[in-house]
């Protein structure tokens, strides 16, 4: 019986995860992707602190770059885990918000909160409509706030709770805003409410995480680690306060697949974004009745958890220079609200006041609106990798050179680190400098001969930048849409650029 009710309980992740591996290889793999794998490539040779690297202030070192660690470790192609590692997070996410549903929800409300949760947070436009990476990448930390939120609500487990914190902390500063200030801020309310013991153990939680996630970080710079780079926080003005909420506004409608504006009235199309746009009305209809009427017990912790984490992700968003930094992209930063408003949305359902009977009658018309979409993508072909120009440069004996951070990684990996192609970065002057994912040991090329970039490079004029940086090169071709300049002797960045 135990195995049946373990089979049974399987099936969704199975067919999630193997939904999402077929949605992986309908899109491009970047850059983004391959930085895990070489990371853990490096890690695997003994570097486990990545010494000489340069990342991003999101690291994931100890959430993502693990299980490529693993993968490796496992013996599997390390460019299948670019496909395979996304996929799994997300599906084990969902897996888990559909568990997690079934387990608080009552009996009787169960099957229908499943439902809800399925179709919101599983079928997830955003997943498959934008850069999935991104989104897997902070969905680790999504899962790993999730868990604690969890354990929190339910008061069981708290090392483990704050143990979910300090990972995903200490990969993704994220965790700040999205986990530790929401639990902080609970804390202070249970205070105010009289439960002064609960709301104690959230402050003492939050603030050990925040402090021991800290104290890793700087302790693996000390000790020789990786270093991190990021842009400082800033207040927006007035003026980025209003384009950010003209940014908030457009991002909300993608995740949720509701921009409906610019369609045709009478579509298929239509009709389908209608009924997201219809779900996401619903769903900020369960956060502010989950706000205003928290429910008692942990389904009422655990919403309130979330719902502070939605605020805090819009304020943030909207009062930041962030958004207005990287423009319509930023939008991958919002990706916590389709999954905390699904799970309200999952729990709350019962206390809008829309009645059970209308939301069966309406659930088969939702489900078709979100299954065609998800499922439309399948269909396409599977995308090739840029195989013309990875055979031009092996056929003529050019294993070293650079590209832009869009080009660079990602062909190193396919080409299975026959080509060592490393990144550029278009300093504000004009001049190059190194890439932002990087290690310091790439930039030690002797025979580093050509550039080589694709649209991205190309529409921010690197070809200019390269030809001021080493002179006109002997011979400019075009690849498959790649264009690769090639120079007669080995060209370098200077010290400085390092």
């Amino acid at each position: 019986m135990g195995w049946r009710r373990f089979l049974f309980g399987s099936l969704p992740f199975l067919i999630l995860f193997s939904a999402y591996m077929r949605l992986s290889y309908v899109f491009p793999k970047n850059s983004d992707d391959a930085s895990y794998v070489l990371e853990a490539l490096d890690v695997l040779h003994g570097n486990l602190l990545l010494h000489g690297w340069t990342v991003t202030v999101d690291t994931f070192y100890t959430t993502a770059t693990p299980l490529y660690v693993l993968g490796g470790l496992a013996a599997l192609d390390m460019v299948l885990l670019m496909h395979v590692i996304p996929a799994l997070i997300y599906a084990l996410f969902v897996t888990f918000c559909l568990w997690l549903v079934s387990v608080l929800s009552p009996t009787e409300e169960r099957y229908l909160g499943k439902a809800i949760c399925l179709l919101i947070v599983g079928l997830i436009p955003f997943f498959y409509s934008w850069d999935p990476t991104h989104t897997a990448s902070h969905v680790i930390t999504v899962f790993c706030v999730t868990g604690a939120f969890y354990f929190l609500a339910t008061d069981r487990a708290l090392l483990f709770a704050g143990l979910l914190l300090i990972l995903a902390d200490t990969s993704d500063p994220f965790a700040l805003w999205i986990g530790i200030l929401p639990i902080g801020l609970m804390g202070l309310r249970r205070i105010a409410t009289g439960a002064r013991r609960q709301g104690c153990v959230f402050l003492i939680i939050a603030a050990s995480s925040l402090l021991i996630s800290g104290t890793f970080v700087a302790a693996v710079r000390k000790l020789g680690g990786f270093q991190t780079v990021s842009p400082p926080a800033q207040f927006a003005d007035l003026k980025q306060i209003g384009l950010n909420l003209y940014l908030l506004s457009w991002s909300i409608f993608q995740l949720f697949g509701a921009y409906i504006f610019g369609l045709a009235f009478f579509s298929l199309d239509s009709a389908v974004v209608l009924v997201h746009l219809a779900v996401l009305v619903f769903v900020v209809w369960c956060i502010i009745s989950a706000v205003l009427k928290p429910d008692d017990g942990p389904i009422g912790t655990l919403t309130l958890f979330l719902a502070t984490a939605i605020f805090i992700n819009v304020a943030a968003f909207v009062f930041s220079t962030f958004a207005a930094s990287y423009s319509f992209s930023a939008v991958r930063v919002l990706s916590p609200i389709p999954p905390f408003g699904g799970l309200i949305a999952a729990l709350t359902w019962r206390k809008t006041v829309i009645r059970k009977s209308y939301i069966l009658c309406a659930l088969p018309i939702v489900s078709v609106a979100y299954v065609i979409p998800f499922l439309q993508p399948m269909f396409h072909a599977t995308v090739q990798p840029p195989r013309k120009v990875i055979e031009y440069l092996k056929r003529r004996h050019l294993a070293e050179g650079y590209a832009s951070y869009a080009e660079a990684s990602i062909l190193t990996v396919l080409s299975g680190e026959k080509l060592a192609i490393r990144q550029l970065f278009l300093e504000p002057n004009g001049s190059m400098g190194v890439g932002p994912v990087s290690s310091e040991r790439w930039y030690e090329m002797r025979d580093a001969r050509f550039c080589i970039f694709g649209d991205y490079g190309n529409s921010m004029f690197y070809p200019r930048a390269a030809v001021r940086t080493w002179g006109r090169p002997l011979e400019t071709y075009t690849v498959d849409g790649y264009t690769i300049m090639i120079w007669s002797s080995p060209i370098h960045l200077m010290p400085a650029a390092r």
